[in-house]
């Protein structure tokens, strides 16, 4: 197999600096691009150097761990001992699963490969492979974006259940001190419409059900409220039980959050 040194550089700087982005970013530190820039040129000579070295196993492998340790305590300069190692872990496990792709990409293809480093090297072509770790990056953002929003949410949400008619559902809620929307004095908790649709089985047995007017940032519109037999909210051990709790259905509610419980529900010291 002939890998050109120049395209062997640029694959390799280019995923580092990808890899570190992504370790970077999983751990909310800071992206500095100079020292991304830095740390990746650090890494791609270590990989470059690295098979020219005849070192004992053990010590290969300890020396593969302090470069990673190494390339992350350049990639987030200043940052935490904790968040560096944390980093690390994620900026190898982001490389073995990278490297797990290409391999099976090159397999697939009928190219040679070799493992190099920290990384692989192989006879296909620099912008193919620089292309698969930027599809990576692109798709792992993506995900890491949903699972923050989630653990955020989970973070700031309550437990609570909604029974109708013998029907229960449960559900992760957040307060919402902007929901102070009421139907004759009583508080209205929003839900998402197919929450409603899991709570009812079909809106023909709601009852009690009807149209109330409300003002949004889009201008006046009107929703679906209906009564309910009871809803329960969990907090710090304690159930908070509301009977005939009234809930109005959004359709623009996503269900990543599906429930919004009124203001009222906030007591006087804060958050329940």
């Amino acid at each position: 197999m002939v890998v050109y040194i120049e395209f062997a550089f640029a694959e390799n700087f280019f995923i580092d600096f990808i890899l570190l982005f992504l370790a970077v970013k999983t751990v909310k530190g800071k992206v500095k691009l100079l020292s991304l820039t830095l740390s990746a040129l650090v890494g791609t000579v270590f990989a470059l150097v690295f098979p020219l070295l005849e070192l004992p196993t053990a010590v290969a492998v300890a020396l593969k761990l302090l470069a990673g340790i190494l390339l992350c305590l350049l990639a987030i300069r200043r940052g935490k001992l904790k968040q560096t190692l944390v980093m690390t872990g994620f900026f190898y496990l982001y490389t073995f699963c990278l490297g797990g792709l290409l391999i099976a990409i090159y397999n697939m293809a009928g190219w040679e490969y070799t493992e190099n480093g920290l990384f692989v090297l192989s006879s296909a072509p620099a912008a193919l492979v620089i292309s698969g770790a930027v599809f990576f990056a692109i798709v792992l953002l993506s995900s890491l974006g949903r699972i923050f929003r989630r653990i955020k949410f989970i973070r700031k949400s309550l437990r609570c259940s909604l029974t109708l008619r013998g029907k229960r559902v449960e559900e992760r809620a957040l307060l919402d001190s902007g929901n102070c929307l009421t139907v004759d004095g009583n508080p209205v908790s929003i839900v998402s419409l197919s929450l409603a649709a899991r709570l009812v089985d079909g809106f023909h047995q709601v009852t009690r059900a009807r149209q109330v007017e409300v003002s949004t940032v889009n201008g006046v519109g009107s929703i679906s409220v209906f009564q309910i037999d009871e809803m329960q909210i969990y907090s710090d051990g304690q159930v908070h039980t509301i009977i005939g709790a009234y809930l109005g259905i959004g359709k623009d509610l996503s269900d990543d959050c599906a429930v919004i419980l009124n203001s009222a529900y906030i007591p006087s010291g804060g958050e329940l």
